[in-house]
């Protein structure tokens, strides 16, 4: 686990900070779920166009078919999946964050 120390600023000061950095987590998970809701709606696009996940696609229409809005869908697609991941990965990061106050 991580260590954060509040170095300078009075004891009393404590509980203000750690609020403040509450909030500021909160509001960083509120806007990677917001950025996760998008980039899933933009992956059920090409799902809903394509009736296929990315990998099925990738594997077997590709190899198929040579046309300009394929490939420019491949890549659109292969961006919107490497944003859900990364996102999801980070808003589960900030899910696990515990913040306490332990005396002295």
């Amino acid at each position: 686990m991580e260590r954060v120390e509040l170095r300078g600023i009075p004891r009393e000061e404590y509980p203000v900070v750690l609020r403040l950095l509450k909030s500021a987590i909160d509001a960083r998970t509120s806007k990677l779920s917001e950025e996760l809701s998008v980039a899933a709606r933009e992956i059920e696009r090409f799902e809903s166009k394509y009736r296929m996940t990315y990998a099925d696609f990738r594997e077997a229409y590709l190899a198929e078919h040579d046309g300009n809005e394929e490939h420019e869908d491949a890549i659109e697609w292969r961006y919107w999946q490497e944003v859900y991941q990364r996102t999801r990965a980070l808003l589960e990061a900030y899910q696990r964050v515990q913040i306490e106050v332990k005396s002295e």
